[in-house]
């Protein structure tokens, strides 16, 4: 029985369960409402129930567990309230249990290891809590669990090292504490693992490494500790690597210059010291933000290999030296963040050739020379140039920045008089120019 995307209205009745020999049943995508009836344990036969996308309140009835034969469960996108029925464990045939986006609360069974032919679990976006059921680790059939956005609590148990079938991993934004177990490195075909924003602490196990087809590593937002391990730079298949918001310490491994097939590299908000990596191997790279650490030495010139770059955040380090001319040739950067640093030099007169830049923050540097006259070929928005030793005087090409919305200059040398071309920028809300050695009239249309 089909009845997927219509707009059908009203509950499922009661006399379902007198369709004793129905296989399948489907009313997902609809305006369905109410409970799913206690009756709905009379289908012996069933084999598969879908009823996603609807608008079903009230509990999982625990009847649902003499579904023997069921193997598809599919229920998200509800407001189903109450536990996961214990009866579920009873459910030897299923495959996928996905009950995510829904109001759920309790903790999940103990027992559901017991479902042994289990392959999908979903069960995000409810309100469950207490543990990590340590049955889950029987589950040796498991490709894909996703608990995250819920509330529970404790360790990652050891026995996830048994579910080596397991591509994804998905506990973020819980409140898990505890190290990572040794026995991650079992999941030898893990492409996914996602445990961001929960309490997870102590230093990576060196066994994470093992993990070779790994593409997608979200460990932001823990306090996890330590240095981090050179071999996370053989992961050569990854493409997201989030360890930005914990407590690593130590350089950044230069094995990371191995990994050549990164869109996404976010380190910041850690205590990590040292140089920068080379990013010479990094020519897919998208996203760069290793903010807010304690990183010396320059900014290497090979920064320009990767040429997919639109974002560069590496404020609140120690970097010293000048900016590499080198990277105003990346034409797709739109950010660049490279204030609270020990920069020094010019701005590079090709800086006009960054045709994608929008918001450009050199501010708090010890940068100097005069501000190029090749910045008025920008489409820049927000020019942050302040508590720097810029000196000479402010360009009349500032005038055909007609996107600039905030021009923050003060505490330099600039001399001269503030150029009338400056009123001609009609988007221009913030103008701060105090602190300078500036002379001459204000100028008219300055209103």
């Amino acid at each position: 029985l089909s009845l997927q995307n219509n707009s059908l209205v009203g509950s499922l009745p009661e006399s379902i369960g007198g369709l004793t020999y129905l296989k399948d049943l489907s009313i997902s995508e609809n305006l369905v409402s109410g409970s799913i009836p206690w009756s709905i344990g009379d289908l012996i036969h069933l084999v598969t129930f879908e009823a996603f996308n609807d608008r079903m309140t009230g509990r999982i009835p625990s009847s649902i567990g003499n579904l023997s034969q069921l193997q598809i469960l599919k229920l998200f996108d509800n407001t189903l309230t109450g536990r996961i029925p214990d009866s579920i464990c009873q459910m030897h045939q299923l495959t996928n249990l996905e009950c995510s986006d829904n109001h759920l609360t309790g903790s999940i069974p103990n027992c559901i290891g017991d479902a042994s032919m289990l392959e999908v679990i979903q069960l995000n976006g409810n309100k469950l809590t207490g543990r990590f059921p340590f049955s889950i680790g029987n589950l040796l059939n498991l490709s894909t669990i996703d608990l995250s956005f819920n509330s529970l609590t404790g360790k990652i148990p050891t026995s996830i090292g048994n579910l080596t079938k397991l591509l994804g991993f998905g506990a973020n934004d819980n409140h898990l504490s505890g190290n990572l177990p040794d026995t991650i490195g079992n999941l030898i075909h893990l492409t996914m693992f996602e445990v961001y924003n929960n309490r997870l602490e102590g230093l990576l196990p060196p066994s994470i490494s093992n993990i070779k087809e790994i593409y997608d590593l979200h460990l932001q937002g823990n306090l996890f500790s330590g240095e981090l391990p050179a071999s996370l730079g053989q992961m050569t298949h990854l493409f997201f690597l989030a360890l930005n918001s914990n407590q690593f310490t130590g350089s950044i491994p230069s094995s990371f210059s191995d990994l050549s097939f990164l869109r996404v590299l976010e380190f910041y908000q850690n205590y990590l010291v040292g140089e920068l990596p080379s990013p010479s191997q990094w020519g897919v790279l998208q996203y760069f933000d290793g903010a807010n650490n304690m990183l010396s030495g320059n900014i290497p010139s090979s920064i320009a290999d990767a040429t997919l770059l639109y974002q560069i955040h590496l404020e609140g380090n120690h970097l010293s030296g000048s900016i590499p001319s080198s990277l105003t040739s990346l034409k797709k950067v739109y950010d660049v963040f490279l204030y609270d640093n020990n920069l020094t030099g010019p701005i590079p007169d090709s800086i006009g050739d960054m045709s994608s830049l929008t918001f450009l923050y050199l501010q708090s540097n010890q940068m100097n020379g005069s501000i190029p006259a090749s910045i008025g070929n920008l489409h820049i928005a927000l020019l942050y140039l302040h508590n720097n030793h810029f000196s000479g005087t402010i360009p009349q090409t500032l005038g055909q920045l007609v996107n600039l919305e905030t021009f923050y200059a003060s505490n330099n040398r600039l001399v001269g008089s503030i150029p009338s071309s400056i009123c001609d920028n009609r988007n221009l809300r913030y103008l701060y120019l105090e602190h300078n050695f500036l002379t001459g009239f204000i100028p008219t249309t300055i209103e």
